[in-house]
């Protein structure tokens, strides 16, 4: 029976895939059709399953590129913040602080500049995305997984989300605790950049 329309067409990749014992294969549909897409969750499965040390603490998949994803959510993470840099599988050099605006241009000129890995989609992640890399760790700095996000800074990171009942504030998060507040966007604080689809 011929196949049309684009789900159809996923639906005939996948079936052609779906018994391969190569994870790249799993990639290159990912790739092709979305994060979110109609076997991604089984894609990431068949991934997890085939290359399991790729995977750091079972969470984030290493990209050996200086960036990981998030087998939950799906988000692609730079391992470092604006103002290192990503040598040797570690990161280099000083992070940055920005205030608000000037986080975000950061964002857009990191683009404008090549990006990284490939992408030039990058950009500060929402409140919620932020929250999913806090790891409570009772008195130990920073609170996020080291071994994914190894030299984080103990201090606040800017997200991209606004206070709705504040106007000209924004959230941010405080890696040395894991506290998560809404201040004034004048303050300067440290940039992590996402990509992928946007978690509200």
């Amino acid at each position: 029976m011929k196949l049309w329309g684009k789900t159809s067409l996923e639906q005939e990749y996948w079936h052609n895939i779906k018994d391969s014992q190569d994870h790249a294969d799993y990639f290159e549909y990912l790739k092709k059709y979305g994060g979110t897409s109609q076997y991604s969750g089984l894609a990431w499965n068949s991934i997890k399953r085939l290359v399991p040390d790729r995977f750091i603490n079972g969470v984030y998949f290493d990209n050996i590129d200086g960036t990981v994803i998030d087998y939950s959510t799906r988000l692609q993470w730079l391992r470092f913040v604006l103002g290192q840099t990503w040598e040797q599988n570690a990161s280099y050099g000083e992070h940055h602080f920005f205030d608000f605006e000037a986080a975000a241009k950061a964002a857009k000129n990191f683009n404008r500049s090549g990006g990284y890995a490939g992408y030039s989609d990058w950009r500060l992640p929402t409140i919620n995305e932020l929250k999913t890399l806090v790891v409570n760790k009772p008195y130990h700095c920073p609170t996020i997984d080291e071994v994914a996000f190894p030299r984080t800074p103990c201090a606040w990171h800017w997200s991209a989300s606004f206070a709705s009942y504040v106007k000209g504030n924004g959230w941010m998060i405080d890696f040395g605790t894991g506290e998560t507040l809404d201040l004034g966007c004048h303050k300067f604080c440290a940039v992590r950049l996402v990509r992928g689809n946007m978690l509200e």
